[in-house]
């Protein structure tokens, strides 16, 4: 199974370079409006805005991620608000 890590906005293009630098290949689920965040050469899947929508779809591109060939996958850190709340415990 792929390491799943959840990256808060303020810290993704400092892990990813940390994790690019060290030779990792890494893939990013991340929300649509914050795609400018991540780097041309690193693998990105976009992630609805909506927590019922994102919770449908989380299993389905986490298993494709997985079996894709990837170090790692960095998750962008949904909201910390109530209705996220069901959502952050499966990015931990």
């Amino acid at each position: 199974q792929t390491p799943l890590r959840t990256v808060e906005k303020g810290l993704l293009r400092d892990t990813l370079h940390h994790l690019q630098a060290s030779g990792k290949k890494v893939v990013v689920m991340i929300f649509s409006s914050r795609v400018d965040l991540v780097p041309e050469t690193i693998a990105f899947q976009t992630m609805p805005e909506n927590p019922v929508e994102y919770a449908r779809e989380l299993y389905a591109v986490m298993r494709v991620l997985d079996n894709g060939d990837y170090d790692c996958i960095l998750a962008d850190a949904p909201p910390d608000t109530p209705p996220w709340q069901a959502v952050r415990p499966f990015l931990c």
